[in-house]
């Protein structure tokens, strides 16, 4: 059967014997083989695609469903209650954590070790222990202030007028003439536009520094500081690294490695007599280093206050330096000046700053009036 292209109909005709069939309708039978396989192709994408995603999403949908709604929680085991044995039993053997660990024989201390002093001379170099009367060499009353006659009588009379304590913080009627006095005799003594009074040396270093410090800053502290100066570092949550005690090519070097973006800021901490070293910081070369690098600077006074200089004013007498030049001053009355307090004197800005934000200076009792007038009474011998 063959079909002719110029008519519409298939024409049938006999076959001629030996002539071999017609192969015109070849290309038609590869057409139908092709749509067979797409066809069948679309079916198995169908049965694998479409209905196994629906079966798929069906038994997800009930698998949440009897979680949610049919499923109930077990119910707890319970366990057969400790008899009153048994819980004395657990009491009995249950040890608490230490709360420190075990002291070695060097950190122990024993009746023997303490140190209890009974009396000092009347210069206070010389003391009374245990009815010996040794030279005193570890005191840091470097001036005699302890003992003097002139600021033993100023005391008294002050106790007598005001009494023993403030019995109240700065801020709320804590506030005495004498404090203030106090401030204005350290500002003109160190050479600053103003200072601030804190209760306590430790309270002033250790709150001083991180009210200005905050999380985000850089703090280039020497590794000589001692501990009220480490506490504030901790304290302010900068970002604090420690150069090596008086290495300045060491702190250029961290200068150097440690960049803030602008709106952060940078310090260099150092003591003007290092307490646990004994020598002093060479400040006119720290501060060389923080001009150059845009870091502010701050100077512990602790131990140098009375003792540096040739008038006891401190490092910056000592070194020749502007005290203006340092911007953030810290000190201790405690020590050569035979009271007890810390200070801080700066420009009136960083002064006035610590008198809400200090948290030493806030949130405690003020200084003991009858011990501001001993510490002015010393500035003044020192001044005179």
């Amino acid at each position: 059967r063959c079909q002719s292209p110029a008519l519409g109909r298939p024409r049938h005709r006999a076959r001629p014997a030996g002539r071999p069939a017609c192969s015109v309708a070849a290309p038609g039978l590869a057409r139908t083989e092709t749509q067979m396989a797409a066809t069948l192709s679309a079916a198995l994408h169908y049965v694998l695609y479409e209905k196994v995603h629906f079966v798929l999403e069906a038994a997800m949908g009930a698998l949440l469903a009897y979680v949610l709604f049919l499923k109930k929680p077990s119910a707890p085991r319970r366990e057969r209650p400790l008899t009153k044995a048994e819980q004395q039993e657990l009491v009995d053997e249950w040890r608490p954590q230490p709360l420190q660990q075990p002291l070695d024989a060097m950190q122990q201390l024993d009746d023997a070790s303490l140190c209890e002093v009974e009396s000092v001379g009347a210069g206070g170099e010389t003391i009374v222990v245990r009815g010996a009367t040794l030279f005193n060499m570890a005191s840091m009353n470097a001036l005699g202030m302890q003992r003097d006659a002139h600021v033993a009588e100023r005391c008294e009379a002050a106790l007598r007028k005001y009494g023993c304590g403030s019995c109240g913080p700065r801020g709320f009627y804590g506030t005495i003439d004498v404090h203030l006095e106090l401030e204005r005799h350290l500002a003109e003594f160190v050479g600053t536009e103003a200072a601030i009074l804190y209760p306590s040396a430790f309270a002033a270093v250790a709150s001083g520094i991180p009210t200005f410090a905050k999380r985000g800053d850089v703090l280039f502290c020497d590794a000589a500081a001692h501990n009220a100066v480490q506490v504030g570092n901790k304290l302010s949550r900068s970002n604090v690294h420690y150069f090596r005690h008086n290495d300045m090519a060491h702190l250029e070097e961290l200068v150097a490695a440690h960049r803030v973006p602008p709106h952060r800021r940078r310090f260099i901490v150092v003591e003007g007599l290092y307490v646990n070293t004994g020598d002093v910081a060479p400040l006119q070369r720290v501060l060389a280093i923080a001009k150059r690098n845009y870091c502010y600077t701050v100077l512990d006074e602790s131990h140098s206050m009375g003792v540096l200089g040739a008038t006891g004013r401190g490092a910056c007498e000592h070194h020749g330096v502007d005290p203006h030049d340092v911007d953030v001053l810290l000190g201790n009355l405690g020590n050569a000046l035979g009271s007890l307090a810390g200070y801080c004197c700066g420009s009136k800005v960083v002064v006035n700053h610590q008198r809400l934000n200090g948290s030493g200076y806030v949130f405690s009792a003020s200084l003991p009036p009858y011990l501001a007038v001993a510490a002015s009474t010393a500035l003044a011998c020192l001044r005179d």
